[in-house]
């Protein structure tokens, strides 16, 4: 990354609006992180940056979208437009995180061009990464595509602009309209060598405010003057900080702090485990790599000094190694830093005992999320490929709820060689292992993913699936088998759901086939 280039660029970096289904509005976004890190490597290049986050600038805005049936959050294509007509960029940067994602990620390209033919759009993260050369192929106004792990592939790309086929690490379309592929990059094995992300710091009140909060889809005054005394009022400075003294101090033991600076951090890339339906090990080519206390800490340092009262850990196990992991809650503890903890991943369950698990609530943790999976142990070791044992996940969720952490537990219906058998162990192990919050999806069947290649060979599902419908939060299933229909994956997840919602797991579960009707 010392290489400066002669020719200095104006670089804009977008996060695209989102496109979400009514049961998903109300989320409070997070940072794009992995933006901020392209951010601090073209930096070091002398170009001319700036960052638009199309979602959490705009966070009141949400519009819903009738021919098919999703709601835009976020900036409208007029508000695009003005901003790269503002900035005039040589070239645009486009975060592609989810295939959920797809179409505002696709819009942004389409956008970036109606500016200006002459812009370059470039691509990175999880979806394009792994969809490659079907999304060049979809999108003719994306230009190229940065595989992987972007920070050193982006500024090699920028130093070669005039022969791109030298870069490795990026899929793009030659002068002729060919599409290459010029091979993987070697990732960077120390972590601690990347620069810090660069962030705006003025803008970490951003990831405070809930997007479509309290929406209706219909006229409701009530609603409508919630909605402009959150919007326009809790968020002046002087209301903010006092409205969130008052409130964060009464529910000190929220998981998660209410208008306070939100900034995310990841401590670690890739995953131990190998499970069938992700494709985070496929993204980072296997690799699982941490950074080292001393980088985590410094960048804790600097979020506190910005006046940061909730960090949310983006890692997919933070906790795989013991060791690190009580270390960086040891120092947090020790500066008297009143943060809270947040982590959406599951927590890596084999590196898991009583006294991590009270490290993890004195530095700030109110909530610990485990990703189980499945109830079958047989099932979890042979098909879905997962490192944990359920007899020890209930040993570790007892010890969590007694160090005053509020459990949750993850669990999948409908993987491809599951029965309705699995999905009843599957059921009870989530009422009976003692999470305050069992949590239910139904499995998606990402592309990239071993799920998504065994279920096209077995004709399972076809190449052509709308990829933009694949949603961790659907109440669609997309998979049925000559074990179960999708008709059987929606009305066991309904089920589950409605049984954790109201709490009635005791009163049906001598029942539950009956109520299924299996």
């Amino acid at each position: 990354m010392s290489n400066i280039p002669e020719k200095k660029y104006r670089i804009l970096l977008i996060r695209p609006y989102f496109e979400m289904i009514r049961t998903e509005l109300g989320f409070l976004p997070y940072e794009p992180l992995g933006l901020h890190y392209i951010w601090a490597a073209l930096l070091q290049g002398g170009h001319k940056i700036d960052l638009y986050d199309c979602l959490a600038e705009h966070s009141e805005k949400t519009r819903y979208i009738k021919e098919r049936d999703v709601y835009r959050c976020g900036g409208e294509d007029a508000d695009i437009r003005k901003r790269i007509m503002k900035f005039k960029p040589d070239i645009v940067c486009v975060s592609g995180t989810f295939f959920a994602q797809s179409q505002p990620f696709f819009r942004i390209a389409d956008l970036a061009k109606q500016v200006s033919p002459k812009i370059l759009v470039v691509g990175g993260g999880i979806f394009p990464s792994l969809y490659l050369e079907k999304a060049l192929i979809e999108n003719k106004n994306l230009d190229v595509i940065v595989i992987g792990e972007g920070e050193g592939t982006i500024v090699d790309l920028i130093n070669n602009l005039d022969n791109m086929s030298k870069v490795r690490g990026i899929c793009f379309r030659d002068a002729d309209g060919k599409i290459i592929n010029t091979g993987e990059r070697e990732l960077k094995m120390n972590l601690d060598e990347l620069p810090l992300p660069h962030r705006d710091f003025s803008k970490l009140f951003n990831y405070a405010i809930h997007v479509g909060y309290i929406w209706s889809d219909s006229f409701d005054l009530k609603k409508s003057l919630k909605r402009f005394v959150y919007y326009r009022i809790c968020f002046l400075p002087i209301v903010r900080n006092l409205v969130a003294k008052i409130f964060n101090y009464l529910h000190r033991r929220k998981y998660r702090a209410i208008l306070m600076p939100h900034a995310f951090i990841s401590t670690s890339r890739g995953c131990p485990n190998r499970c069938s339906f992700c494709s985070v090990h496929k993204f980072w080519k296997g690799l699982y790599r941490m950074r080292s206390v001393e980088s985590v800490i410094s960048e804790i340092d600097l979020l506190v000094r910005h006046g940061v009262k909730d960090i949310g850990i983006v890692d997919e196990n933070f906790t795989a190694s013991r060791e690190r992991t009580i270390k960086i809650c040891q120092a947090i503890i020790d500066r008297g830093y009143n943060i809270r903890l947040t982590s959406h991943s599951g927590f890596y369950l084999p590196s898991l005992n009583r006294e991590v698990l009270e490290y993890l609530y004195k530095a700030g943790l109110k909530i610990i999320p485990f990703a189980i999976e499945n109830g079958d142990q047989e099932f979890l070791d042979k098909v879905i490929k997962k490192r944990l044992d359920l007899e020890h996940a209930k040993e570790i969720v007892g010890q969590a709820n007694e160090v005053g952490l509020h459990t949750a537990g993850y669990f999948i219906f409908g993987h491809p060689g599951e029965t309705k058998e699995i999905m009843l162990k599957t059921f009870k192990y989530a009422f009976e292992s003692g999470f305050a919050e069992p949590r239910f999806s139904m499995l998606q069947p990402f592309p990239g993913t071993e799920v998504y290649q065994d279920a096209v060979k077995a004709g399972i599902i076809n190449e052509d699936l709308n990829i933009s419908r694949l949603k961790f939060s659907t109440d669609t299933p997309q998979i049925g088998t000559k074990d179960f229909t999708k008709e059987d994956v929606k009305k066991i997840f309904d089920l589950a759901y409605r049984t954790a919602r109201k709490g009635n797991y005791a009163e049906i579960k001598d029942k539950v086939k009956e109520v299924l009707n299996w």
